[in-house]
């Protein structure tokens, strides 16, 4: 009974404004349609995938001929001690200055399966080599771990794995022509994919 009442009342005051507006003279006239205001694009700046402490600790900063050389740090206690990039001859066809600097990884959002081992690198000279070079980064990895190196493009907030040469349990040694923010991660060995590539327990890589 409500309900139908209600409807009713509608109805009559529809009709009631009808005919007050017929009263005043002439059709009723549609309300103008307003011009939408475009809305405001948003800047939106990516968070970063990897958070450091935001201090950068400089380590080295060595010169390299196009003869080669290599760029090792002698630093004992310091998280890159024994850090070392091997230039062959040729690598570039003139003088480059190879500086090397990290900064504490404090969190991340890679998921449960990075588990970063090493500061994030950075190294500075310039661009791409001719030729390949080795990098040998310390780390100390977990027993039962398998360690990989990863470029880390900030911008992006994307990792790119590096190819692998050599990994001892306290250092890692991998092969660039050009470089990067680099950090190094471990994962347990059960989680590596098996000899078909299958991955276990959903990994995704």
């Amino acid at each position: 009974m409500k309900k139908k009442s209600s409807k009713i009342l509608g109805v009559a005051l529809t009709i009631a404004l009808l005919a007050s507006l017929t009263a005043c003279g002439g059709e009723p006239t549609a309300p103008a349609t307003p011009t939408p205001t475009p809305a405001p694009t948003p800047t939106l700046t990516p968070k970063p995938t990897i958070t450091t402490s935001g201090k950068e600790a400089k380590v080295s900063s060595e010169t390299i001929k196009p003869s080669g050389g290599v760029i090792a740090v002698d630093k004992p206690g310091d998280p890159l001690d024994g850090f070392e990039i091997d230039v062959p001859a040729g690598a570039y066809e003139e003088t480059r200055t190879f500086k090397v600097s990290y900064k504490v990884v404090e969190s991340h959002a890679f998921g449960e399966y990075f588990h970063p081992i090493s500061p994030l690198i950075t190294v500075d000279n310039g661009g791409y080599s001719g030729e390949l070079m080795t990098i040998k980064i310390p780390v100390e990895i977990p027993d039962g771990h398998f360690a990989m190196a990863f470029f880390y493009d900030e911008k992006a907030g994307t990792l790119e794995g590096m190819p692998l040469i050599d990994v001892e349990q306290d250092s890692i040694t991998v092969a660039t022509t050009y470089f990067s923010n680099v950090v190094v991660s471990s994962i347990v060995h059960y989680l590596l994919p098996d000899e078909d590539g299958n991955l276990v327990q959903g990994l995704e890589i």
